[in-house]
This record gives C-alpha cells, structure tokens and sequence, in this order.
C-alpha cells in the first residue's frame, strides 16, 4: 500500500474490500431555500429538478423512491438531467418527459414560464 505521504507500506490482509468513504454534506446549498430530506434534495426522478424551478440536483445529494447510491445511477441521473435542461433552457420549453418521442414534447406549444408538470 502506498500511502498519502507516499511511503509503501505491506500489509498482511487476505481480504481487501475497498469502500469510499463520502459523505452528504449540503454545505451552502442549505441557504438556497430547497426542500431537504435527510440531508438530501428530493428530486423529480425523471428530470433531477429540485423543489426549485430550473435547480437540479444529481448523485448522492439527490433522493428519490427507490433511489440507488449507486455510481452509475448518478451517470444515469447526470444523463437525465443534461436532457430536462435543454429542453428547459435551451429550447425555451418544459415538459415531463416520458416514453413519447422529445419532438412531440416540444411541439406542444407550452410556455416554458408555465410549468407544463
């Protein structure tokens, strides 16, 4: 093992079960007037959009039913996110997203000040 000072150190294991050690910390986010649960931001599973319009929330700091701390869950929210933000902000519309094509969703004509939830 090497360790932080960059000295190799041996060790005698016959296990190695390597786990990270993160934790959920909002930190400042807790003054941006946010519903938190648990220390967490409760999100739109769909969308990753916070109690806040236009605020979106991925990865551990993110909760929601049957959410996974898993890392690829917060690629998979990361994902989900980027595509509920372009249609928010880049294309001026909001919808919810669902199994229907984005097209149809953005041909219909909501006002992106409206909320379309």
């Amino acid at each position: 093992m090497i360790d932080l000072e960059g000295k190799t150190r041996r060790l005698n294991a016959t296990h190695l079960l390597p786990f990270y050690g993160l934790s959920t910390d909002l930190g400042p986010i807790l003054g941006w007037n946010l519903a938190v649960t648990r220390n967490t931001l409760p999100v739109m599973p769909v969308t990753m959009e916070t109690s806040q319009p236009g605020i979106f929330a991925i990865g551990d700091v993110a909760s929601y039913p049957g959410k996974l701390k898993l890392i690829l869950q917060g690629f998979s929210e990361g994902a989900m996110a980027a595509h509920a933000i372009i249609l928010l902000f880049i294309l001026r519309q909001r919808c919810i997203l669902s199994i229907r094509p984005v097209k149809a969703c953005l041909n219909r004509g909501d006002d992106a000040t409206s909320g379309g939830r």
